[in-house]
């Protein structure tokens, strides 16, 4: 029986931004497994035990601590396309920039799942990416960073909803619990920073 699979992510807010992303992807046929789109935050884990009440309740305490005024909504911005490469695959991501207190939080998060969590891989994502498209040759990628580079408005600031325990299931991700919803919502769109933020 294939275990469990656990996420946390970023949830944003609804923007004309995240439904570019998202039919962007779609052209590409690539799999959406998060709609709307989410950021994922720190790469999928298995637990070695089941401890699973225990290692989320220190998730939980982690996010309120980090985050302790719940109208103080935070944000993330992107900044710039970058690509990854291994062998003859390439990935296509946004580039996130995280507030001060959300690249503490992760680091502390992590701290925790390496605690909880089976073997990590040593080629396990460090940092957060929003994935735009995976290609397996070079005119593909160039076409699609073509497309990109007309559509995509860089930098651009997105509005956090909240952040999400997301479970991996026989049909999908779905969301399992959440840690934080900031209360302050008011729907705005993603703001253009291009000239507030030194690129």
């Amino acid at each position: 029986m294939e275990k469990t699979k656990f996420l946390i992510v970023s949830k944003f807010e609804d923007s004309n931004f995240i439904q570019k992303v998202q039919n962007f992807k779609k052209r590409l046929s690539l799999d959406l497994s998060f709609t709307p789109i989410h950021l994922p935050l720190i790469a999928p884990f298995e637990l070695k035990d089941k401890q699973s009440h225990v290692v989320f309740d220190e998730f939980e305490e982690e996010f309120q601590s980090f985050f302790i005024d719940k109208k103080d909504t935070d944000y993330i911005k992107f900044k710039n396309f970058r690509v990854y490469q291994n062998k003859k695959k390439f990935l296509l991501y946004l580039n996130p920039v995280l507030s001060t207190n959300l690249e503490y939080c992760l680091e502390s998060l992590n701290e925790i799942k390496r605690g909880y969590t089976k073997t990590i891989k040593s080629k396990e994502a460090r940092k957060p990416y929003l994935v735009l498209g995976k290609f397996h040759n070079e005119r593909d990628l160039e076409e699609a960073l073509q497309r990109a580079a007309k559509e995509f408005i860089l930098p651009v600031e997105i509005k956090v909803k909240g952040f999400s325990l997301f479970l991996n299931r026989s049909h999908g991700w779905q969301e399992g619990k959440s840690f934080l919803t900031f209360e302050n919502q008011n729907h705005l769109e993603a703001q253009d920073l291009r000239t507030q933020l030194v690129v």
